[in-house]
């Protein structure tokens, strides 16, 4: 078990060749100058349209995120809020200083696991219609929303382009995507720094699809 341990700690400690801290420092200023349209547009936009989506609700309604007490659901709604507030800190990040917002990304990702095998043991669930609870499919969609989404509604609000901090808002998700386990996310939203068609069909699809899993739901 401990060895488990120092090798997840080891491995995400550990950092990728593509990393600017002067950039994602730039991305965190550009969520902060902005907080009160982003701040709307991850409820009204993202979390509608992600607590819309047909596979991902399967997990949702199992865990009770919106379905239980009401003070709890609104616990769970204040703590996804204060984990990206976390990710905005400067340095919050950095793995060698064990940043709020690196403890805040890891602590999501255990309870993934937590979620995963929890739901894996319960008889009602069927992994061949609705695949693995939390996968890769479900993280790329989420995270999209989480950037993307909040890009465009920031953008609709200002009613102008947001034009180069586009690429430092996508290099910050890009960090937050790699330490919550969302590799193909990651590249998603290297992506959006320069096409924005692909990740807005990307969550298209994604938030409306209700046929069987296609094959990163099974990761």
């Amino acid at each position: 078990g401990d060895r488990v341990l120092c090798d997840f700690v080891r491995r995400y400690t550990a950092e990728p060749d593509w990393v600017d801290w002067s950039e994602i420092r730039r991305g965190q200023r550009v969520f902060v100058r902005n907080l009160p349209i982003c701040g709307l547009t991850l409820f009204y936009l993202s979390l509608v349209g992600g607590f819309s989506a047909p596979l991902i609700t399967k997990v949702l309604r199992a865990t009770g995120y919106l379905t239980s007490a009401p003070k709890r659901v609104m616990r769970r709604l204040a703590d996804t809020g204060h984990m990206i507030c976390e990710c905005l800190v400067p340095g919050s990040l950095r793995p060698e200083v064990r940043g709020e917002g690196w403890k805040a990304v890891l602590r999501v990702r255990f309870l993934h696991g937590m979620v995963r095998r929890r739901l894996h043991d319960k008889p009602y669930w069927k992994p061949e219609l609705w695949g693995v609870p939390v996968n890769q499919e479900d993280m790329m969609a989420t995270l999209l929303a989480f950037s993307y989404n909040v890009l465009v509604g920031s953008e609709m609000v200002l009613g102008r382009p947001l034009s180069d901090e586009v690429c430092v808002r996508a290099r910050v998700c890009r960090r937050v995507c790699i330490k919550v386990g969302a590799k193909k996310c990651a590249r998603e939203c290297v992506c959006s720094c320069t096409v924005r068609v692909r990740p807005a069909a990307v969550v298209g699809q994604l938030q409306h699809t209700n046929t069987e899993p296609a094959a990163p739901s099974h990761t």
